[in-house]
């Protein structure tokens, strides 16, 4: 029996294929992206209660608005996990295992940005987007059954109430963010 060659292609809810290791803009579009961040659980679905990735991305855009930061700042926060929508949502544990996860990502991440308009975050903004990503982490903890990963994590961050949303109520909410984010986009 012939052994079949692997392939990368990805059929997303819009019925585009994407190719996981040769990412084409083209074929990403902002309502695979919010149905499928709506529907992907936060922390590999290990939260006593469903936490989407939308709600996350959301309130990590609002957060960078209440701190004041700029505009593009503010959006970067909201497409920060973006890419997860076609890989999943990798947790931590799992990405330092698999560090080639990287050559799909940043391919994939830079695709999804030109598809916004924008270009990659630089270093002092990707320091921003983590330190914003850990504040979120520190209220997300509580959602934790145990909590007993980062203890010193658990505090209340002023200015992030997570609601744990319903996957359709998310999914308005990311696309409500991305029209304020991104008032020029057509799609």
């Amino acid at each position: 029996m012939a052994k079949q060659k692997r392939t990368a292609l990805f059929e997303t809810y819009t019925g585009e294929v994407l190719d996981l290791l040769n990412p084409s803009s083209s074929v990403i579009h902002v309502k695979d992206i919010a149905h499928a961040l709506s529907n992907i659980c936060r922390f590999a679905g290990h939260c006593d209660r469903f936490y989407s990735v939308a709600e996350h991305s959301v309130l990590a855009y609002r957060r960078a608005l209440y701190l004041g930061a700029s505009p593009r700042m503010a959006a970067l926060c909201l497409l920060h996990d973006t890419e997860e929508a076609y890989v999943g949502d990798v947790t931590n544990p799992l990405k330092s295992c698999l560090p080639a996860l990287r050559r799909i990502v940043k391919p994939l991440r830079k695709s999804i940005h030109l598809v916004f308009g924008m270009c990659e975050p630089n270093p002092s903004e990707c320091r921003t987007i983590k330190q914003i990503d850990e504040e979120m982490l520190a209220e997300e903890i509580n959602l934790m059954p145990f909590g007993w990963i980062a203890p010193s994590l658990h505090k209340k961050i002023t200015g992030i109430r997570i609601r744990c949303w319903s996957p359709r109520k998310a999914e308005r909410k990311f696309l409500a963010a991305i029209g304020e984010a991104f008032p020029n986009l057509t799609e």
